[in-house]
């Protein structure tokens, strides 16, 4: 897998947890299907991610979603600590089963069907466990924060197209006016450290 490829599933990862993963798609101009030789089952994308906390708690989160039909096919977030393993949430679909359950905790859903993650429609706060709980929020938060730049066009960069001030757009659509909400001091950062960078200078020519 090359750094592309990297940063572009990073990115399916933002907008799965942001509950609409087509986007993903969509702002690459792409088919679903187009990326089906490259996946190791022929419709689906899977991903099992593991992360640590500071104190040493070891997070399990995976899921797989069909791109046949933007759907949900499984998801699970669990965590070990102290050679325990908690069940945070899961959504098994099974075989010929005509129920597609969500179990938080000892609570039980019964008759979703999901396009992106289960973290982006699940109200946390229903989760009795204040571990699990906080290990839940905390995914959701770190998934939906990704911003990836592998998107990055200097011809849409130049449109001065206004928009968020927090955020300069998948393709610096927004470039523009994000640079124009900064205070005095963070703009001459920004060119102190942009005047660190050697410009490549154009070859000269000689007649």
């Amino acid at each position: 897998m090359g750094k592309s490829s990297i940063l572009q599933f990073f990115s399916f990862i933002q907008a799965f947890l942001s509950g609409t993963p087509l986007r993903f798609f969509e702002e690459r101009a792409w088919l679903p299907e187009s990326i089906q030789p490259f996946l190791s089952h022929s419709n689906q994308i899977e991903a099992k991610l593991t992360f640590e906390t500071d104190k040493g708690t070891q997070i399990i989160w995976h899921f797989q979603w069909r791109i046949t039909d933007n759907l949900l096919c499984g998801e699970n977030l669990k965590y070990q600590n102290n050679n325990n393993t908690v069940e945070v949430f899961t959504y098994p679909i099974k075989p010929q089963s005509n129920t597609n359950r969500i179990q938080v905790g000892s609570e039980i859903i019964d008759g979703l069907r999901l396009s992106g993650s289960i973290l982006a429609i699940l109200d946390t706060n229903i989760i009795n466990d204040e571990e699990s709980r906080a290990i839940a929020q905390a995914v959701l938060e770190w998934g939906q924060r990704i911003f990836s730049l592998e998107l990055m066009n200097p011809e849409v960069m130049r449109r001065g197209a206004t928009g968020n001030f927090w955020h300069f757009g998948h393709q610096g659509e927004w470039l523009s006016s994000f640079i124009a909400t900064l205070s005095k001091t963070q703009k001459e950062r920004i060119v102190a450290r942009l005047s660190h960078i050697p410009l490549a200078q154009s070859p000269s020519h000689h007649i």
